[in-house]
């Protein structure tokens, strides 16, 4: 991120093809004067596919969750 952000704010964060609700869980310095945030994801939108896109359910950030919630993690 080119700016640091406060903990605790509501953001959004879009990709492209995916739209997530999150709040900022933190933002640290990173080199070359950008910041890096976490955040904590509350509802995750994914829009419309192109036909050559991957297929609905298969987008980075559903792998990410799914594995999160297949191995008991809540």
């Amino acid at each position: 991120m080119p700016v640091q952000l406060e903990s605790g704010q509501p953001s959004g964060v879009n990709t492209g093809s995916v739209f997530v609700f999150a709040t900022l869980r933190h933002c640290r310095p990173a080199p070359q004067r950008v910041f890096r945030a976490g955040v904590e994801m509350h509802h995750l939108f994914e829009g419309p596919s192109k036909p050559a896109a991957e297929p609905v359910g298969t987008g980075i950030l559903r792998k990410v969750w799914g594995k999160r919630f297949s191995q008991g993690a809540h």
